[in-house]
């Protein structure tokens, strides 16, 4: 888009820049152990490399131990306790207002509800 404004760079944009690029370092063997884990878990290549990823970045962030986390993930005794484990892990970890993968019960007044239904 043309323009014949002058191009200047603030300093929001330096601070921005690079803001979503994050280096992390880890174990091999640590990351190894963390895939192997969702890898036997899940049946797609792909998720267990997005899950490992999204497990080491928030384990690094915390300073926890991913090898901890994922003891803990496997205690769960079946598909469903494993996905309310990983929830749990990943909203313990976000703010209130951006939980995942819980829904939004809305409690209704009665009588509005009997005025609709009726």
């Amino acid at each position: 888009m043309a323009t014949n404004l002058p191009e200047q760079k603030t300093q929001t944009q330096t601070f921005f820049n690079g803001y979503f690029n994050q280096d992390v370092t880890m174990d091999p063997d640590v990351y190894n152990q963390v895939y192997s884990f969702f890898k036997s878990r899940t049946s797609s290549t792909v998720a267990a490399n997005q899950l490992t990823q999204t497990v080491m970045i928030l384990t690094y962030n915390n300073k926890l131990d991913p090898l901890i986390v994922i003891n803990d993930f496997a205690k769960a005794a079946n598909t469903s306790e494993f996905k309310t484990l990983l929830m749990t892990f990943f909203n313990s970890l976000r703010g209130p207002t951006s939980k995942i993968g819980y829904a939004n019960n809305v409690n209704r007044n009665e009588w509005i509800e009997r005025n609709i239904l009726a």
